[in-house]
């Protein structure tokens, strides 16, 4: 299998010579929200929430939704425990995002 592999990437690059082809590597995004994502579970998990809170105007705007959904599940986290003033808070917080994501600041 692995010797038919690479049979056929001689021919791909043998064609690509004779025709002028440059290939590119590509850049996937998927990959770099996947490390946002990361990034911000770390975040959350790792400092106080009111931290969290004033640092929230350095993300970058393709940061905010997934900040927002991580937000909104620790919500709905707080109202199951009838934690009231919390689940409010990441209300508010999450309202601030949203605002700030459609330029409302």
């Amino acid at each position: 299998m692995i010797a038919e592999t690479e049979q056929r990437h001689k021919i791909q690059q043998a064609y690509n010579e004779q025709h002028d082809i440059v290939t590119h590597l590509i850049q996937s995004r998927a990959h770099n929200s996947i490390l946002n994502f990361l990034d911000i579970c770390r975040r959350l998990n790792s400092q106080p929430l009111e931290q969290i809170f004033e640092q929230a105007d350095d993300f970058s705007l393709e940061q905010i939704p997934e900040l927002i959904q991580q937000l909104e599940l620790q919500r709905k986290e707080a109202a199951k425990k009838l934690e009231c003033e919390m689940a409010a808070e990441f209300r508010d917080r999450i309202q601030h995002l949203q605002d700030q994501l459609l330029g409302h600041r």
